[in-house]
């Protein structure tokens, strides 16, 4: 009758130590093999998080940028030329930002957050949440459409993001962190003066946005204050932004945090008071 061989012996430093084999020597081979496998899966959903990132946008990228659309600005009455609009696609960024694993909200969270140039204490690019002291900064922004923040601005390498123990001008920082470069990405947020060392203690998500541009420029100076507006679908369609021309001024401007879409938005001035605009036009 054929013997059946025994079963070879597990590979150096793998499979569990023996129960009658608790020598030191053995304990420490089996330790190594724990911690080669658990480096391998470490690696491997490391890998996977590259992969899932460069996969939105090109290699982390917002889509490339449309052709800007200039359109004259026509009398609703008279057909007269009052001016012309510029709409320029650019890109823009969407952050958000989580503490302890928990959101930071747009409206009024406990701890605020700002975007900051150069370190943790630098300029203040743009608040993050609307309690957020500005620091003079006029960059356009608006809560996301799910969380965060849209920021008017394209995503900088050099942008640092803060939270602050409170809305107060002076309040103390309590977490900062930067990002790597310029693509979409997580990144970690750690104590001031420890950034990039020791325990995270917040995560933020950037990536970048298309966002449209608004310039209005009139052959006139507006004769009373003025609203310029884009809509879709129509005239009196959603209104998607808005901002003033103010009385005596040839020019205006604002942000869209969207992409143009030549094909539904429509640009509408309207004085103030008005019941209808004075030019509307579509934008495209």
């Amino acid at each position: 009758m054929r013997k059946i061989p025994p079963p070879a012996p597990p590979r150096r430093g793998e499979g569990k130590p023996s129960s009658f084999d608790l020598t030191p020597r053995s304990l420490l081979l089996w330790e190594r093999g724990r911690q080669k496998r658990f480096g391998m899966a470490a690696m491997l959903v490391a890998a996977l998080a590259v992969v899932i990132l460069a996969g939105c946008g090109t290699k982390g990228q917002p889509p490339a940028l449309a052709a800007p659309v200039r359109v004259a600005l026509q009398g609703s009455s008279d057909s007269a030329t009052l001016g012309h609009a510029t709409l320029t696609p650019a890109y823009g960024a969407h952050v958000v930002v989580y503490m302890h694993g928990k959101l930071i909200p747009y409206s009024n969270p406990q701890t605020p957050a700002q975007l900051r140039q150069g370190g943790c204490l630098g300029k203040v690019v743009a608040p993050l949440t609307a309690n957020a002291p500005t620091g003079g900064s006029q960059v356009a922004v608006q809560p996301g459409a799910q969380n965060g923040a849209n920021v008017a601005r394209p995503i900088d390498a050099h942008w640092y993001v803060v939270v602050l123990e409170s809305s107060a001008p002076d309040a103390k920082l309590i977490s900062c962190g930067h990002p790597l470069n310029d693509l979409r990405q997580y990144f970690d947020l750690y104590e001031p003066d420890k950034v990039d060392q020791g325990v995270g203690l917040g995560i933020v998500l950037f990536e970048g946005i298309t966002i449209t541009q608004v310039n209005v420029a009139l052959t006139k100076a507006a004769p009373q204050a003025t609203q310029w507006s884009i809509h879709s679908g129509g005239c009196h369609g959603n209104t998607l932004a808005s901002g003033p021309v103010a009385a005596g001024a040839t020019t205006a401007s604002g942000v869209v945090f969207a992409p143009l879409d030549t094909g539904l938005w429509w640009l509408a001035l309207t004085p103030s008071g008005a019941d209808a605009p004075s030019a509307c036009v579509k934008a495209g």
